[in-house]
């Protein structure tokens, strides 16, 4: 028991640091993102929303070359909440791994793995990608009157990144762009919000755990 506390205590007191540290860098210092770059002739990367203060622990990626799709996830799969009944052995196995995780940047390691797609739904989101002109979408179109409530309502936001061969761009959509009444461009919110969609119908599975 005392065991188990002092794991979830040492997380608790390193997931901040580790996790700034991580989502502080450039997208172009992102191994996984100049990996998705230099194989790939564009790659679009959503992150689904956290809040802030904890590690992203999910990458939905699909990625482009000729006419083929690539479907792959980065995600952390030794979560402390769900290994922490385990036999010892198992759990301070799984504590490293999940604790590696939090400390360095996404990679080509062994949190990065292909994702099996239905081939009902092989070409979603790329359809919606191409069918909402995400690659002219931005993430400004808010009043910004209304961008200090963005950090006092609601510190979670969707991303994405954008890749290309010739660049990295990262858009970030909090609580305040899609709100209506603080967005001033509605229509490009929509398409955001198709693309999330989009990616969720995909890859949204139920955890095997």
């Amino acid at each position: 028991m005392k065991k188990a506390f002092f794991i979830f205590f040492f997380l608790g007191l390193t997931n901040n640091v580790f996790s700034q540290f991580r989502w502080k860098a450039k997208p172009e210092e992102i191994p996984l993102l100049k990996f998705l770059q230099e194989n790939f002739d564009s790659t679009v990367v959503y992150s689904p929303h956290v809040f802030s203060g904890t590690n992203k622990n999910r990458f939905w990626i699909v990625s482009k070359k000729g006419n083929d799709l690539v479907f792959s996830v980065y995600e952390n799969l030794y979560k402390i909440d769900l290994y922490k009944d385990y036999p010892q052995l198992l759990t301070e196995k799984f504590f490293k791994l999940d604790s590696a995780y939090r400390k360095v940047l996404p990679d080509t390691n062994i949190y990065y793995h292909p994702f099996v797609v239905g081939f009902q739904k092989i070409k979603e989101p790329w359809n919606t990608i191409t069918a909402n002109n995400f690659w002219c979408l931005r993430d400004d179109y808010a009043d910004k009157n209304c961008y200090e409530f963005n950090y006092l309502m609601d510190y979670s936001f969707d991303v994405f990144y954008r890749i290309t061969k010739n660049e990295i761009k990262i858009l970030s959509f909090g609580p305040i762009q899609f709100d209506r009444q603080c967005t001033s461009k509605p229509e490009e919110i929509s398409k955001a919000l198709n693309i999330i969609q989009a990616f969720i119908s995909v890859f949204n599975k139920p955890d095997v755990f």
